[in-house]
């Protein structure tokens, strides 16, 4: 495990470094040629990796085909067989293997990590739990305190998918429950996090951050951006140029979100939540993720309101703070794309009413 983190953390570095040294935000090309792969191989024994193989399903909409695991993260596929199934655009493209994937590329690197305190006698005992298909494996390797309950496809038509994804830490003390909605005639997905506290005695300064390492149709290098609760990833994907005859726009641009979902309290049932209890929000969004994946704070913290070009990985805080036994808190996480829809709908425009006037009422004569 220290192999594989060691590896991240200097690409992470690295691309900071060359962020910074870039003055213009120049939007990188795919290439056409095999790129390095994040992954230290050698190491897959030391990190506790049962298997490579990362299960779950793959949903195709009019613009994304989405892969949702069984741990509750964008990836599904075999790790060291790139790319595999997360994010990526719904077309069939002519290059193989450089394709439209953004997440389960390179380094699968869409994930999430929970830190909590709980109180031992007179000390305030920190745990973090965490998972990456490229960190993890799946099971989720032993250090990573996850373990899968349950995982349920809950729908799946011509509208819409919803797929349910329990675990819990290995101490038993949070239930995280995960549920993604992917509306098939639009370029995102949402997700829905619940965190329940299953122990008997509070857990305190609880802290859920969804971390995403977009490489924009397979490039590691990319323009990106956040705000105080977004991450933005954008760069040129060669894969969608002409002549695909329904393609103009080969920009592609990734989006990461958080809310607290109080969109959903304005109701007369809910309004106390608006009055009175705390709701958790979206306290940070760091862009250099690379360093903090299995720790409470961001590492070297990077974050920029203007475009920066290099490797970066998203991670978006929200706080939950202190969840009582059988307590739960609700934040929500919204992925979007602007690739392009896959095919096109015929739409008849109405033909615009014209009225007939004489020529004295046009020139207003009598």
């Amino acid at each position: 495990m220290r192999k594989i983190r060691t590896v991240a953390v200097a690409i992470g570095m690295l691309g900071i470094l060359l962020a910074f040294a870039m003055a213009t935000a120049a939007i990188p090309s795919v290439s056409q040629q095999p790129q390095q792969d994040k992954i230290d191989k050698s190491a897959i024994g030391e990190a506790g990796i049962s298997s490579t193989l990362i299960p779950g399903e793959i949903f195709t909409g009019d613009y994304l085909r989405i892969g949702i695991n069984n741990a509750g993260s964008l990836g599904v596929g075999d790790i060291f067989k790139n790319p595999g199934v997360g994010f990526q655009w719904a077309g069939t493209v002519p290059y193989n293997p450089i394709t439209t994937e953004s997440a389960a590329i390179w380094f699968w690197g869409e994930g999430y990590k929970i830190a909590y305190k709980e109180r031992e006698g007179k000390t305030l005992v920190d745990t973090v739990a965490w998972y990456q298909p490229s960190l993890g494996g799946f099971p989720p390797a032993p250090e990573t305190n996850i373990v899968p309950v349950s995982e349920k496809l809950l729908i799946d038509d011509k509208q819409k998918a919803v797929k349910e994804i329990k675990v819990k830490t290995k101490d038993n003390k949070l239930l995280i429950t995960f549920l993604f909605t992917f509306l098939k005639q639009y370029p995102e997905l949402n997700l829905e996090t619940t965190i329940k506290n299953t122990g008997k005695v509070p857990v305190r300064d609880v802290v859920y951050t969804r971390i995403v390492d977009w490489d924009v149709c397979t490039d590691t290098y990319n323009n990106w951006a956040s705000t105080g609760h977004e991450a933005y990833a954008w760069g040129q994907c060669d894969a969608l140029k002409n002549p695909l005859p329904i393609v103009n726009n080969k920009i592609v641009q990734l989006t990461i979100a958080g809310h607290d979902g109080a969109f959903k309290k304005f109701d007369l049932s809910a309004k106390f939540d608006l009055l009175g209890l705390p709701l958790p929000v979206v306290n940070y969004v760091d862009l250099n993720a690379w360093d903090d994946m299995e720790i409470r704070s961001p590492g070297e913290v990077v974050q920029s309101f203007v475009p920066i070009l290099g490797d970066y990985n998203a991670g978006v805080y929200y706080k939950i703070g202190e969840l009582k036994p059988r307590e739960s808190k609700t934040v929500y996480t919204v992925y979007q794309s602007n690739f392009p829809r896959i095919k096109e709908y015929d739409v008849e425009l109405p033909v615009p009413f014209v009225d007939e006037i004489s020529a004295d009422e046009e020139t207003g004569t009598n």
